[in-house]
């Protein structure tokens, strides 16, 4: 033999010997793909609730801390928009006024839906200048 066929030989077994290592690694990953997809399911659920709990748990902690300052914050808005208001409140006169007025307002409305409820009162009287 001559170097250039020890040289195809030795190529031919390299080339062979991976084929068959592909192949025999390709067998074993279908034999075994199951349980190892079982085992990575079952590894991934229990990693992925135990997270879930953990962001649960600080999730909680943030939004109490936001809660008590957002509510210090808005207590205190509250106040100042209060003490403003106070300050502002335009005289008794006109505040007697504006209470009158949204007084016959409402009634205003009241008797309006009263009378698309229960019919008019001109026609019930008999008005000759009611609508018929």
């Amino acid at each position: 033999m001559d170097g250039a066929s020890t040289l195809v030989t030795i190529l031919a077994t390299a080339a062979l010997s991976s084929i068959g290592t592909l192949a025999l690694a390709y067998l074993l990953f279908r034999l075994f793909r199951r349980r190892w997809q079982e085992r990575l399911d079952a590894e991934f659920a229990s990693r992925r609730a135990a997270v879930l709990e953990e962001m649960e748990v600080r999730l909680e902690a943030v939004g109490e801390r936001l809660r008590e300052r957002l509510g210090e914050t808005v207590e205190a808005g509250v106040r100042s928009g209060i003490a403003a208001a106070l300050k502002d409140l335009p005289s008794s006169d006109l505040v007697k006024d504006t209470t009158r007025s949204v007084a016959r307002t409402g009634a205003e409305l009241l008797g309006e839906g009263l009378n698309v409820l229960f019919g008019s009162r001109d026609r019930r009287r008999g008005d000759p200048d009611a609508e018929e």
